[in-house]
Order: C-alpha cells, then sequence, then structure tokens
C-alpha cells in the first residue's frame, strides 16, 4: 500500500467512494484529516452517542460513503474525521487480510515491547481495568464499537504509552522509527476545529495525525500531541521532539480535560486549578505569582504544595 492510493482501491466494487473535481480520495488525505468528510457521519442512530458509536457497522459506513458528496478537491484542507479514520483503519486491514487489532499488535506493540495494549481485553487484562463511571456515578464500561473500532477502541496502560511517547520523541529508537518520524511532518494548519464543540478552538498546525492545538510552544521546544475519548475513558499523548521528552494522561473524571493537564505538564509550566480544563495557548496564559496551600492525603498525611512564580527567561 502507498500513501497516494486511492482509497477506492482496496474497497469492495459495490461502494462508491466520492470524488470532487475528478480528484480521487487517497490513504494519506484519510491520515491527514483532508480528505473533506465530516466529523462524524450522518446515518448513525441511537438515543445517545453511547449507541450510536457502538452500532455503527461497516454496512453503514459503506453506505455513508455511497451517497456523500464532496464540498471541495480531497486534500485542499483540515477537517478532523473520525469517520475517516475509521475507514482507513478498515481498508488497511482488509488489504492485510486481518483485523485492526492484529495490525495494531503485530506491527506496533510487539517492536515496542507494549504487552498491555489491545482491542478485546484478555482476562487477564480486563481484571486490571480501571472502571469509568457516568455522570450519576455508575459504572461506565468501555464502549465496543465495530466499524468505528481503528478511531478510538484500543486499552493500553501509562507504562506501554511512556513506551510509545519515547518511541515518538527519539528517546528509544526502534525499527518504527523512519515511518514514526514521517508522521511528524507539518502538513496543514486548521482554522475550523470542532462544529459541534463550541470554545474547542483549533487544531493549529497538523500532522499525521499529531497536531499542536495552537498550544503555546516554549522556547526550545517543539510539541505535538493528540487527545481522545469515548465515554468516561480519556487519554492524551504528548511530546517534544526538541528536547525528548514525552507525557502521557490518563483518567476515567468527566469534569477534567486530559488534554489541557497534557499539554501544561508538556509545555513545562505549573499545574493550577484552572489547567484541569485549559492550556496555554499564548504567554497571556502563562502563570505568574507565588502560592502555599497545604492539602492532606486520603491517609492522613500533610503535604505542601507550592507554585512558584517564573519569568519567560526560566524557558
Amino acid at each position: 500500500m502507498k500513501l497516494d492510493d486511492p482509497v477506492a482501491k482496496y474497497l469492495p466494487k459495490s461502494v462508491k467512494m466520492p470524488t470532487h473535481g475528478g480528484k480521487e480520495i487517497t490513504l494519506l488525505h484519510l491520515a491527514t484529516h483532508t480528505a473533506g468528510f465530516p466529523g462524524n457521519p450522518d446515518n448513525m442512530t441511537g438515543g445517545n452517542d453511547k449507541e450510536r458509536y457502538e452500532t455503527y457497522t461497516v454496512e453503514k459506513m459503506y453506505a455513508f460513503l455511497s451517497n456523500y458528496t464532496l464540498g471541495r478537491d480531497p486534500g485542499t484542507e483540515f477537517e478532523y474525521s473520525n469517520v475517516g479514520m475509521a475507514l482507513l483503519g478498515h481498508v488497511i486491514a482488509l488489504k492485510a487480510g486481518t483485523n485492526f487489532e492484529s495490525l495494531i499488535v503485530n506491527r506496533i506493540c510487539r517492536p515496542l515491547h507494549m504487552d498491555s495494549t489491545c482491542i478485546a481485553l484478555t482476562p487477564e487484562l480486563k481484571a486490571r481495568l480501571a472502571m469509568g463511571h457516568d455522570e450519576s456515578g455508575k459504572p461506565s464500561p468501555p464502549w465496543k464499537l465495530q466499524a468505528y473500532s481503528p478511531a478510538g477502541d484500543v486499552h493500553s496502560t501509562a507504562n506501554n504509552l511512556l513506551k510509545y511517547v519515547s518511541a515518538n520523541a527519539g528517546l528509544a529508537p526502534s525499527s518504527l522509527t523512519p515511518v514514526m518520524e514521517k508522521t511528524h511532518m507539518i502538513r496543514f494548519k486548521d482554522s475550523r476545529g470542532l462544529s459541534d464543540m463550541p470554545g474547542f478552538g483549533v487544531f493549529g498546525r497538523t500532522a499525521m495525525d499529531w497536531v499542536d492545538r495552537a498550544a503555546y510552544q516554549p522556547p526550545g521546544m517543539e510539541l505535538l500531541g493528540h487527545a481522545g475519548g469515548a465515554g468516561s475513558y480519556h487519554a492524551w499523548v504528548g511530546f517534544d521532539k526538541k528536547q525528548h521528552r514525552g507525557v502521557v494522561v490518563l483518567t476515567t473524571a468527566n469534569d477534567v480535560s486530559s488534554e489541557a493537564i497534557g499539554w501544561t505538564l508538556l509545555q513545562r509550566l505549573p499545574l493550577k486549578r484552572e489547567n484541569a480544563t485549559e492550556f496555554a495557548k499564548s504567554r497571556s496564559n502563562l502563570f505568574s505569582s507565588l502560592r502555599v496551600r497545604r492539602e492532606q492525603t486520603s491517609d492522613g498525611y500533610w503535604f505542601t504544595v507550592r507554585l512558584h512564580k517564573f519569568s519567560m527567561n526560566e524557558f
């Protein structure tokens, strides 16, 4: 498979891939969110997000593709698309003659020794699962996706993802390093954000599938990251290409942003309460005061938290 191959080459003949201006959608367009697809297709059904995602089948995806009309030439503009990423994973698995999980495990996890990463949980891994909870406090297990599996169905651990981010940050060179470096190349600049999430902002400079989210880039750093989530499970992975550092944030809390916390840590900025939901996108967001507070742990120990004043010169 080549990045400039048309996606239609790997789909059943019965599926009509949309085109525009005589230009076909390629694998690269899917990988860079420039195919021209929306965030999600218009034929999802269900009473809530969980139902809509879990019941979305390959047949529904094929129907969407065959009936969708592109509004612009592929490869001309970034627009984040879950269905595009799901389609990419699907066609790669079709070509390889296997399922998406086997590709992830054999081609990424094994070379990086990520032995606790999978899609279908084994009994041993299921016993270690951190259970999510919904807004009412009821247990909220991971969603079970079908066609959308490549877009957000991977189970992993912080330690495993640190191995992945270490490889991307250049800390642990591997056989995957040349491919990973190609995914870091900036290709577009987003000005759309997410239409269904007011206040989200923009993705900023975009690579494959890494983005910088227009986040503040302290001097001497070159930061990229990616966030994702489904139900009560939220994750963020980011790294610094220049200083060879990485951060992984995982949470089952629905009232904090793993992305905001991750960017703040990667930027080497002090964590403050508002960083539970916001991260610095300019110098004006930077913390510039001194606070000291005392906090008590659940087992009764007290500790002191000091958030120090700093200047831009400290970067």
